[in-house]
């Protein structure tokens, strides 16, 4: 196993591609998603395992570790996750 997140991250974007009909506006700054991944790539490319490791569950330890509790991480890596997937269409 990569990380102890691994399946609970994979079952958030799970989750997300079920509501995608209920998801109307996930929007998130620009500004903010490019700080967000140029953080998350500068760790990936620090670490030893960073390339064994997927991206989503990278992006759910850094925003657990952010903020410690797991429910915050949970709804924050939704907005991101939903606004990728959906923001843009």
């Amino acid at each position: 196993m990569y990380s102890p997140n691994t399946i609970l991250a994979t079952n958030i974007v799970e989750e997300i591609l079920k509501k995608k009909a209920n998801i109307k506006n996930a929007i998130i700054p620009l500004g903010t998603l490019n700080r967000f991944f140029n953080r998350i790539v500068q760790e990936i490319v620090s670490s030893e395992k960073g390339d064994r490791i997927p991206l989503h569950v990278y992006c759910f330890d850094a925003l657990l570790q952010k903020y410690g509790l797991k429910t915050i991480a949970e709804e924050k890596i939704s907005k991101v996750r939903a606004h990728l997937f959906f923001g843009f269409l």
